[in-house]
This record gives C-alpha cells, structure tokens and sequence, in this order.
C-alpha cells in the first residue's frame, strides 16, 4: 500500500520555520559569534575571545562596565515595579467583577 504524502502540514509551518530562522536563529547566532570579536564596523573582526565579557563584568574603568551595570539596574529596578503591579492589578479587578453582574460574564 503506497501512503500519499501530506504537505498540507509543510504548507502551514514552513513559513513559520523560514521567518524565525531568518530573523531570530541567525542573528541571534551571528550576535553570539560577534560578542567574541572585536569589531568596529569599518574593519574585519578580530576574535577576542571572552576579554569582552571580561571588560563588561570586572573592568571597573571601563565605560562599558560602566554602562552594562546602569542599564541592569535599572533593569531589576523596572522588573520589580513593574511585575507585582501587572499581576496583583488585575487579580484584584477579577476579584472585584467576580461579584457583580457584568455583561458577557457567562
């Protein structure tokens, strides 16, 4: 018994597949391998290996320490305000309408 082949699935997901290795798999691939060179956008990288990482996070007279500690910061600062807000904020209006009457509840 031959078994017809099923593209229908192929047709749905395919263009899924090709636009999240387009735009999300590649240049998340190629801004890890551009995270170990040092770049300048005019000249060709330079493999550097983990010294930016190593600037990032322990050259306190760097301005990139500089900066990556300011934008984490500010970061968690955002994070923790924000997150308690967007999860007890709506809880307690669901509380709130769960006893009345409200159009469309049911």
């Amino acid at each position: 018994m031959k078994k017809k082949l099923n593209l229908a699935p192929v047709f749905f997901v395919g263009p899924h597949v090709i636009l999240f290795v387009v735009f999300i798999l590649l240049p998340t691939i190629y801004g890890i391998y551009a995270s170990f060179t040092k770049w300048n956008l005019m000249n060709d990288p330079v493999w550097v290996g983990l010294d930016n990482y190593k600037t990032i996070l322990f050259d306190n007279s760097s301005t990139f320490h500089t900066q990556f500690n300011n934008g984490l910061k500010n970061t968690l600062i955002f994070v923790l305000l924000s997150v308690p807000l967007l999860i007890v904020l709506p809880l307690l209006i669901a509380v709130a309408l769960e006893h009345k009457k409200v159009k469309g509840k049911a």
